[in-house]
């Protein structure tokens, strides 16, 4: 790293870490930071020290600086982290499987390498139990993705479940409803059954170095 880079990278951090002072003594919520795309280099340790959560997107959590660009195992998550598997700005798990996902890479990374190509029940539970685990202190589900796990609420078009396209427009945005009222899908015993399953499991055992 040069000497300006470095230079930078230190303003940045006192910065950084006098701004988000006041926010971490102004509440007692627990805050979380979206730390994501192109993040400086001091942004963990200065996140670490005031003990903020970072923000883990698994299709987005990984080494970037290789040519295969590997996942980053679940069990190297950080403790002092939100995990998710989608956002309100991306694509629900079902979307990104079908449209956008190398299967074959994500089937191996998980070690389930015979995932069919059409997401269903199965899939989603899988995938979803393997997010389950992460050393993250949060492992967080969007609504569609936890319904995704019974065939009941599948929307024919996988796109019109998400929550918002960034960067666009339109009367789409931010229109999202539940496919039926809350009292009828709670009368899905299966999916209640299936969803009690994940909040149970526990997370990995920190990886020994």
């Amino acid at each position: 790293m040069d000497k300006r880079r470095i230079k930078s990278e230190k303003a940045w951090a006192a910065q950084g870490k006098k701004l988000l002072s006041v926010l971490v003594e102004s509440s007692k919520m627990l805050p979380c930071a979206e730390d994501l795309g192109a993040v400086p280099e001091c942004v963990p340790k200065v996140l670490g020290k005031l003990k903020i959560l970072g923000l883990r997107v698994v299709r987005w959590h990984r080494d970037w600086g290789r040519a295969d660009q590997p996942y980053i195992p679940f069990d190297e998550y950080p403790q002092l982290s939100v995990c998710t598997p989608a956002v309100h700005d991306s694509s629900t798990v079902r979307e990104w499987w079908e449209r956008e996902a190398n299967q074959a890479q994500f089937s191996g990374f998980i070690g389930v390498p015979s995932l069919p190509k059409i997401y269903n029940p199965g899939t989603a539970k899988v995938i979803l139990s393997k997010i389950a685990a992460s050393r993250s202190r949060f492992r967080v589900f969007q609504i569609q993705d936890l319904l995704h796990l019974s065939s009941k609420w599948y929307a024919a078009d996988p796109s019109s479940e998400r929550v918002n396209v960034p960067g666009t427009s339109n009367d789409f945005n931010w229109t999202y409803r539940l496919p039926a009222p809350m009292e009828e899908i709670a009368k899905d015993k299966d999916l209640l059954r299936t969803i009690a399953e994940l909040s149970r499991i526990k997370a990995l055992p920190k990886k020994p170095r």
